[in-house]
């Protein structure tokens, strides 16, 4: 998987993030302007943060717009 959690104790989380995501992570620093890798994540925290578990919609260059969700693949098995 291109993002594993490695470790979760006291608070804090050590991630690996490889293969595609960690090159979409670049791209999207720098089509954003960010500081660094770690903002991207923040950044995308507080968008998901924002939309309560809904869908979050997104305005296309030709002014169409997708709503996104996760993907069945990475949902909880109920």
């Amino acid at each position: 998987m291109p993002v594993r959690k490695d470790s979760d104790q006291d608070g804090t989380a050590t991630y690996t993030i490889n293969n595609g995501d960690l090159q979409a992570l670049e791209r999207i620093k720098e089509q954003y302007g960010l500081r660094d890798t770690d903002d991207v994540i923040t950044f995308a925290i507080g968008v998901l943060s924002q939309s309560n578990g809904r869908a979050v919609t997104v305005t296309k260059d030709d002014g169409s717009t997708t709503r996104l969700l996760p993907s069945d693949e990475l949902k909880q098995d109920d």
